[in-house]
């Protein structure tokens, strides 16, 4: 079909490839560093800071700091459980196209 060859499908093959091999990179360094470096860290932790700050201008009325340490307890669990699933999947994409 004529809209196999367009330049937008062959961008998308070309970000696939690139993607797998970055996840090749990403991989090797195991999956806990993974989870602690992407999930706990890059979004419990940060979306943790970032849903204080803003529940502390929508509703003002709590105590700032039991919030925060509420939010730095929560989010970077689920944080934990969204680096495992981030995991899981990335490496289920990865064997599918390799393999």
């Amino acid at each position: 079909m004529w809209w196999q060859s367009c330049p937008v499908q062959l961008f998308k093959v070309r970000m696939k490839r690139m993607t797998n091999h970055k996840w090749g990179r990403i991989r090797e360094k195991g999956k806990h560093r993974f989870v602690f470096l992407y999930g706990f860290l890059g979004w419990g932790f940060f979306t943790a800071l970032l849903w204080a700050f803003i529940m502390e201008i929508v509703d003002p009325s709590e105590n700032v700091w039991v919030r925060l340490v509420l939010a730095l307890i929560i989010f970077p669990l689920a944080g934990i459980a969204f680096g495992h699933f981030t995991w899981s999947k990335a490496e289920k994409n990865y064997m599918k196209s390799s393999g």
